[in-house]
């Protein structure tokens, strides 16, 4: 539950970080004559706000924001294969590790992570797209050693985050079940809580808030008073048999 309130909170804070840089590459893009990188920051600008909503009014039921993850993966997957700013926009692509890793979670945000960086080797290797014609060779191998780096770092930190979240959870788990386990006097029956014996009557009062009247069973009215016989009439109703004081 904690890491899953970690994740709302990094959505919501990135989401609210990302739509000013969203805004100054949109007008960057803009001044440059790119009409369709501007239309692609502004269509990511309302998803990061529509994100950031969600997970304000987030609860137990949050699921990860697919839509703006595939619309992440294909606009940076453009600017990879068109060059963007002299093949310089692939750069954003080491963000996508960490942000994938820690919204979406230790499988699905692998497989975003594995998604961008084939699209990073195709990209940087492929000598029909532009960026292997505009980038040097030097930006390319740092810009993809910088991701592999980064990607390994982030997939280990986030599997090593979820084998310890369940051993924690296991281990509260058992915790939970030994607190359940009540030791019991196997002579006066009273029982142990927080090493002070108490009867079962106090302790049921005071853990479960019940409250106890007594009556004689059949069985012991028969063994102790076998003078007091039940009516058939009283038995069928139900009635407790109390002896006389």
């Amino acid at each position: 539950m904690r890491l899953q309130q970690t994740r709302i909170r990094t959505t919501f804070v990135v989401s609210l970080v990302t739509p000013p840089v969203y805004a100054a590459i949109a007008w960057q893009a803009w001044s440059r004559g790119v009409a369709w990188v501007a239309a692609g920051c502004l269509i990511g600008l309302a998803l990061s706000l529509a994100t950031a909503w969600r997970a304000r009014r987030a609860t137990a039921e949050w699921r990860p924001p697919r839509v703006i993850t595939a619309f992440l993966v294909v606009f940076l997957g453009a600017l990879v294969f068109t060059g963007y700013a002299d093949g310089v926009g692939a750069a954003w692509l080491v963000c996508a590790p960490p942000l994938a890793l820690l919204i979406l979670g230790t499988r699905v945000g692998t497989i975003v992570t594995a998604a961008m960086f084939a699209i990073l080797a195709i990209g940087f290797t492929d000598a029909s797209m532009v960026t292997t014609r505009t980038a040097s060779a030097d930006f390319r191998l740092r810009l993809a050693i910088a991701y592999v780096i980064i990607a390994a770092t982030c997939v280990a930190y986030s599997v090593a985050t979820d084998w310890y979240g369940r051993r924690l959870r296991e281990a509260n788990q058992e915790i939970e079940s030994l607190r359940a386990l009540l030791t019991m006097c196997a002579h006066c029956k009273r029982v142990r809580v927080e090493g002070e014996w108490s009867t079962i009557e106090r302790f049921l009062d005071r853990e479960k808030q019940l409250r106890f009247s007594h009556g004689i069973c059949d069985h012991c009215a028969t063994e102790h008073y076998p003078e007091l016989q039940r009516d058939p009439s009283s038995a069928a109703a139900g009635e407790d048999v109390t002896p006389s004081p």
